[in-house]
């Protein structure tokens, strides 16, 4: 169980979360797959793997990230994403997806100069698995899990080989 305020926790699929906001209103058991939706005012609201690949999609306003930022002047907003992931039916098409706008956002090397001044050599895969550190939420107190370990427990590989 995992007692929290922290919207980011609905990521975490197989367990119970207590909102600290809202304690009289019981614990939310958190699906694997879970859902999407959107509301013009409130934005995207989550659970599950659903939630999980929106964050690296769209980014984190709180958490100060946004993954197109590299980009240029084209805007990946909060409807974006949701319309993206809401109509998938499977943890594979939701992670093909992710896969998918990373490589169509960065579709070739490229190097960009990080917060310290250094210069960073990047691909999409790069970026995917940056923007997925920011939202990914440790599942285990070493918090030894990597993108690759959970990309594999769905049958992807490509997040190793890079193809």
């Amino acid at each position: 169980m995992i007692c929290t305020v922290d919207k980011d926790a609905y990521q975490t699929q197989g367990v119970e979360i207590l909102n600290l906001n809202s304690i009289g209103s019981g614990t939310i058991l958190i699906p694997d797959f879970g859902e999407l939706t959107y509301d013009k005012k409130k934005g995207v609201k989550g659970t599950g793997m659903k939630l999980l690949c929106h964050q690296p999609i769209y980014g984190d306003a709180t958490d100060c990230y946004s993954p197109y930022e590299l980009v240029g002047p084209k805007v990946f907003g909060e409807k974006s994403s949701y319309d993206l992931l809401d109509p998938l039916k499977s943890p594979q098409e939701c992670l093909e997806a992710v896969i998918k706008q990373y490589k169509e956002w960065y579709p070739k090397p490229f190097e960009y100069i990080a917060w310290n001044g250094q210069v960073i050599q990047a691909d999409w895969l790069f970026m995917l698995k940056l923007y997925w550190q920011c939202a990914y939420m440790k599942r285990t107190r070493d918090g030894s899990d990597t993108i690759e370990k959970f990309f594999r427990n769905y049958g992807w590989r490509v997040i190793v080989t890079g193809k």
